[in-house]
């Protein structure tokens, strides 16, 4: 498909319009400005297509668009012959941010050895699963997203029913789901076991299916379970684990425990990220120079892991557990650690201070602020600076916002900061002792060969190359600013002057407060 000549229709909405965009495909990832799936008007050309009408009636979006035959763009689009047929390729996938065709993901594709065909199940979509797409799936590999309040039942009621979809495989090889390693955060030691929770999942399963007249009673049953764990998104990963463990009994299943995942390293696209999940959020934050002060405990370990590893440990361990399996007789579920704090650890003071350093080498173009950050290990400390260096200044250009009719607003990015610096808790300030061996006799079993192909050793993971290509990504991919030279060279002279602002005033503060107190000491007659 490089080289491909593409329209993009959608649906907005937030707007509530339709769209069909001209787009050329120079490579196979997002759009960077330059390269990938693009835009013809971003990257110098013109939008041919043109919007006939469109249409959504009983769940279905119509777009109709026409483009030309022939346009004047040689590179761009591709001439539409008359004097024989041509191919139409129809794709449906998401778009990110900016309204931009994103990755998407292949349904059936060859990932492992012997043609293991991996059937990805994500976002609640197994009920949807009909009993014939069922009969042929050799491996599943599932990974529950639901995360918003009306799907509060997602966890665990979509993971029983991929259990039992999973049943209904005849040729199934192995079911492999993807936990988290914080599923048992409550323990301060994490083996590759199952952990048996306080509460039985099955009276999580009853509170999902409280009726709304019921709420009360749901919220305050929460609540009390959220202290049987950090959360109740660990609560209930860890009831999925014990669910797994009682009812797929009679099928070849493993477990995945990655922590959290961060951008790609390397492969496909170097960088690549689309969303703001764990430190990601605070840190594209504060490249914008939104954010100075970062509550979490500087000295304990980061639990982060490159997405391309996470998922070629992934698909190694799918085909090391359905070996494992065939080979025995009903042998204990294989569950695998993946984690870099036990092999190659890095502290969070040393990983933020790697992002704005690489920060500083290739700043936002668009930053609102030189670089300063603080971690804050105490709460008082934390609200106290978040106090002076977020919301004092948040109050006074949100109050001069009209009279300069910028449209962003502060103060409520502050608050949402402090919502999600709150849900991090407890990740940034405890700490954990994860046990991995399953993973290392996994990376020890595989051949030269297959360990270059699928490379996830942790160890092998260079802290300073990889947050530079993180760094880039959350630019790119987050923020969508350019990488081209002149870009780069206005961004640094723009943070340079940024910088000389930022000590300007902070020379010019402590003046302030040492005339102050100047004078207060001579009204004093102290001096």
């Amino acid at each position: 498909m490089v080289g491909g000549d593409v329209v993009v229709a959608y649906y907005n909405s937030e707007t509530r319009t339709f769209h069909a965009d001209d787009y050329y495909m120079s490579a196979t990832s997002q759009c960077d400005g330059a390269n990938g799936v693009c835009p013809d008007e971003r990257i110098g050309g013109k939008n041919d297509v043109i919007l006939v009408s469109g249409e959504r009636r009983n769940g279905i979006t119509t777009v109709t668009y026409k483009r030309p035959l022939q346009t004047n763009e040689p590179v761009n689009d591709r001439p539409i012959p008359l004097d024989r047929e041509t191919s139409v390729i129809a794709a449906i996938g998401p778009l990110n941010s900016r309204k931009e065709a994103n990755a998407h993901a292949i349904p059936d594709k060859t990932v492992a050895k012997e043609n293991v065909n991996t059937y990805a199940l994500s976002k609640c979509a197994a009920e949807q699963m009909i009993h014939e797409e069922a009969k042929d799936i050799p491996v599943g590999i599932f990974r529950p997203s639901c995360v918003s309040q009306q799907r509060r039942d997602c966890t665990l009621n979509t993971s029983s029913t991929v259990v039992k979809l999973a049943k209904q495989c005849p040729h199934l090889r192995l079911f492999m789901y993807v936990s988290t390693a914080f599923s048992n955060a409550y323990l301060k030691t994490i083996d590759e076991k199952i952990y048996s929770p306080p509460t039985h999942y099955s009276y999580l399963i009853s509170l999902t299916q409280l009726g709304d007249d019921e709420k009360h009673t749901y919220e305050s049953a929460v609540r009390s379970l959220a202290k049987e764990n950090v959360n109740t998104y660990a609560l209930s990963k860890c009831a999925a684990e014990q669910m797994i463990h009682e009812e797929a009994k009679d099928i070849p299943v493993g477990i995945f425990r990655p922590s959290c995942v961060l951008s790609t390293s390397k492969g496909p696209t170097p960088g690549w990220i689309d969303n703001y999940y764990g430190p990601t959020g605070l840190i594209s934050a504060g490249l914008a120079g939104i954010i100075r002060s970062i509550y979490c405990n500087p000295i304990l370990a980061a639990h982060i892991v490159p997405a391309d590893m996470v998922i070629n440990a992934l698909i190694c361990s799918a085909w090391y557990s359905a070996n494992r399996y065939h080979q025995k007789t009903r042998p204990a579920i294989p569950i695998f650690n993946y984690v870099s704090s036990t092999d190659n650890p890095i502290t969070m003071v040393e990983f933020f201070g790697k992002v704005f350093k690489a920060g500083a080498r290739m700043p936002f173009s668009r930053t609102m602020w030189w670089y300063c950050y603080h971690l804050v290990g105490d709460k008082t400390a934390y609200a106290i600076q978040s106090l002076f260096y977020h919301y004092l200044f948040g109050y006074i250009l949100d109050f001069f916002a009209p009279i300069t009719r910028t449209k962003l607003r502060l103060v409520p990015l502050y608050e949402r900061m402090d919502k999600v610096m709150r849900v991090l808790e407890p990740f940034s300030t405890n700490e954990w002792t994860f046990i991995n061996e399953n993973v290392h006799t996994m990376w020890n079993s595989l051949s030269p060969q297959e360990q270059a192909k699928f490379p996830f050793n942790i160890r092998d993971l260079d802290w300073d190359e990889y947050v530079e290509t993180y760094v880039k990504g959350v630019l790119v991919h987050l923020l969508h600013d350019e990488m081209d030279p002149e870009t780069r060279k206005y961004a640094l002279r723009r943070f340079k002057r940024l910088q000389v602002a930022h000590y300007t005033f902070q020379a010019l503060l402590y003046l302030l407060v040492f005339l102050f107190l100047w004078i207060l000491a001579k009204s004093l007659k102290l001096l």
